[in-house]
């Protein structure tokens, strides 16, 4: 009987070193992250892309031997990961991380509203790749199975991850980091937290890394082409539309309105029209209205073909890329002006003579998708509204317009801007647009929200 109590008592210590004495319950140290440097600019970043390469079939951790464990001598299955590693709890955890630690983050996954404007706000994204994974995991229960504690284990990750600048189109840096995690009690979904602390630990480590730092806070040597350096950096954003007061009127060298008709100058008109944006986040039009003293250019777009970003990147027609900063915004009016880094091929004159109903006018944009920039259509004046949901003037016409038209000219016959492509009419019971139904915005009263003054000095 005593030697049946001697082996019963190494069993059970058997048990609790199998499990209990397996993993450190002390915390996994997280290193000391830096304060961002005093004159820093923080380029905003968010997470865009969240990827497991880990070949399937092939174990990516273990239940280790114990009494107290309910899966002994097991492996855990890759296909297991899929369950733990989501882009939205990736995501989550990449925000609040990288949020505490003092970067500008976009991408709030808890934001309701306008989350596609939080979106493009974003000038760098962020793709991580879990190339290694191993955890360590017990199922635990008590007395014999009768009670469930939880899951705990510990768990090694280790993950690349790549910059890549939506301005530029070009990777900007690349890098590796590991993170640990250890959860010593059992927890209910023990396994989700493990994989959130370990996933955190690599984020941590990120944060800490010289050369994304250097990259994020836009130090001299990370400065690319049309990047500014720390201290030159121009005023910018108007927080809300009755603030672009606060700034005084900006008078911009503009062009003088064309008698010729469009037919004969729709090159020249053309080449004045951009795209805005990219396909990571979404596109838009724009066009070019005057000339800077210090070799810039002025361009007209929606405020919500912007965003909330500081920076867009400008796509002329000849596919040349330019950096454009936003410099005021109208949210209610739905209009924002951008100042850009270099001149403009052409330049729109504004027509101050008010529009005629039924009269001709051709709208320039990029429509669907970047390869049809420059598209250009024609309709006729429909009407003169109020929009539903601000009350603010509007041009009706049944011009063909699609989702990427946002932002850019509504000419008349002679290609002089007459408004601003706004938005299509939605149908409230199918959700979907009623192409012909289109609004857009008087430029001459998009100019006196911007409190813009076009003063024509050339031809």
């Amino acid at each position: 009987m005593q030697r049946c109590i001697r082996i019963s008592v190494v069993l059970v210590g058997l048990g609790l070193s199998g499990c209990y004495g397996l993993f450190d319950p002390r915390p996994v140290p997280f290193p000391d992250i830096p304060p961002p440097p005093v004159d820093a600019r923080l380029t905003s970043f968010r997470l865009d892309s969240f990827q497991t390469r880990l070949r399937r079939g092939n174990p990516v951790g273990e239940f280790p031997f114990s009494l107290f464990c309910y899966r002994m001598f097991g492996h855990v299955p890759r296909e297991m990961i899929d369950g733990l590693f989501s882009f939205e709890q990736a995501n989550a955890v990449f925000y609040d991380t990288m949020l505490n630690a003092g970067f500008d983050v976009a991408g709030d996954p808890r934001r309701l509203f306008d989350a596609g404007d939080e979106r493009l706000r974003a000038e760098l994204l962020i793709q991580a790749d879990v190339v290694d994974l191993y955890m360590v995991l017990c199922d635990t229960r008590l007395f014999f199975g009768n009670f469930y504690e939880g899951m705990r284990g510990e768990a090694d990750i280790r993950i690349n991850w790549t910059v890549y600048s939506r301005l530029h189109r070009q990777i900007l840096y690349r890098t590796t980091t590991s993170g640990r995690a250890t959860v010593a009690q059992g927890q209910f979904e023990g396994d989700f937290l493990l994989a959130e602390l370990a996933l955190a630990s690599a984020i941590e480590r990120l944060a800490g890394d010289e050369g994304f730092r250097n990259v994020v806070f836009n130090t001299p040597d990370y400065i690319g082409p049309g990047l500014i350096p720390p201290g030159a950096r121009p005023p910018i954003l108007a927080p809300g539309y009755e603030s672009a007061e606060l700034f005084g009127t900006i008078r911009i060298a503009g062009r003088r309105v064309r008698r010729a008709d469009l037919e004969r100058s729709a090159r020249w008109v053309r080449a004045a029209t951009v795209s805005i944006g990219d396909r990571s986040a979404g596109f838009g039009s724009g066009f070019f209205i005057g000339e800077a003293p210090d070799g810039g250019s002025w361009l007209l777009t929606n405020n919500h073909v912007v965003g909330d970003a500081e920076r867009v990147r400008i796509r002329l027609q000849e596919r040349r890329a330019l950096l454009g900063h936003v410099v005021r915004r109208d949210p209610r009016r739905d209009v924002a002006l951008v100042k850009v880094e270099g001149r403009a091929p052409s330049i729109l004159a504004i027509r101050r003579r008010r529009l005629d109903l039924s009269e001709t006018v051709f709208a320039i944009g990029t429509p669907i998708r970047e390869g049809l920039r420059g598209t250009i259509t024609r309709g006729s004046v429909s009407g003169f509204r109020r929009a539903l949901d601000t009350g603010l003037p509007v041009i009706q016409s049944d011009v063909l317009v699609y989702s990427g038209n946002s932002g850019g000219p509504l000419l008349d016959s002679t290609g002089n801007v007459v408004g601003i492509t706004a938005a299509v009419v939605m149908d409230g019971r199918t959700g979907l647009p009623r192409y012909g139904l289109n609004l857009f915005i008087p430029i001459l009263d998009a100019l006196d929200r911007l409190n813009v003054e076009i003063v024509p000095v050339g031809e």
